[in-house]
């Protein structure tokens, strides 16, 4: 299930060597997919649906497919997927469009100035468009394409930084391996901050920057329509 599913990023894919390694590991948070069940034709079927959180061996928390998604994103696991930008999501007259993602890489980093530590997280993002259910966009000029780009970065940004901060505000748990990336990077800072890593997560800084490009664009003069 977890290879057929790995280009709609709804669940982490883990390996138990992973998990294992993770559980003993500094600086991050064991996490597992989520199986549930559905109804398919008057039967019940499992299916894959989001990731399980451990503090340590103990199932804390799970969260659900969307989240998943910018999660895998900050832990640059993404392999395909859907980004979904709703009216609602953005500030511009726009509707509703659907970009599949072809491709990602995230970089995080630390960064430690004035006694003080925080993280920046930069994602690269390319994409084709799926659906648009806003037929006066035509796509005859690239303009028209960038607007959407910005829309779509914008989606991008607030949510990693939404899921970063809601994990961060419920609960103690570093699930995006800050604490290893500052043990990795910074290794003499991590021996001074590890004892109280668990508190210093819950209110480190973290600012994402994003970049979504939307390929092969002109050759979309008829956009798919929703409801065609």
């Amino acid at each position: 299930m977890l290879d057929d599913q790995k280009k709609l990023s709804k669940s982490p894919k883990v390996e138990i060597y992973q998990f294992i390694n993770a559980l003993g590991d500094e600086g991050i948070s064991a996490v597992l997919p989520v199986v549930g069940l559905t109804q398919n034709s008057g039967e019940a079927t499992s299916q894959l649906a989001g990731t399980a959180v451990f503090k340590q061996d103990k199932l804390q928390y799970m969260f659900d497919e969307d989240d998943t998604k910018y999660y895998l994103f900050v832990m640059d696991k993404i392999k395909g997927g859907l980004l979904v930008v709703n009216k609602t999501q953005n500030s511009s007259n726009a509707g509703n469009f659907t970009l599949d993602i072809d491709s990602n890489k995230t970089y995080v980093k630390p960064v430690y100035s004035k006694g003080k530590l925080s993280f920046e997280i930069s994602i690269k993002t390319k994409t084709t468009l799926g659906e648009i259910d806003d037929n006066k966009i035509k796509f005859t000029s690239q303009s028209e394409i960038e607007k959407l780009e910005k829309q779509a970065q914008t989606v991008l940004k607030q949510n990693v930084e939404r899921v970063i901060k809601a994990v961060q505000s419920g609960y103690d748990i570093d699930i995006f391996g800050f604490g290893l990336k500052v043990k990795q990077d910074m290794p003499e800072l991590w021996k001074k901050i590890k004892p109280d890593w668990d508190d210093l997560f819950k209110n480190v800084q973290v600012k994402a920057n994003a970049e979504v490009r939307i390929k092969h664009a002109g050759l979309l003069s008829n956009p798919i329509m929703m409801g065609d």
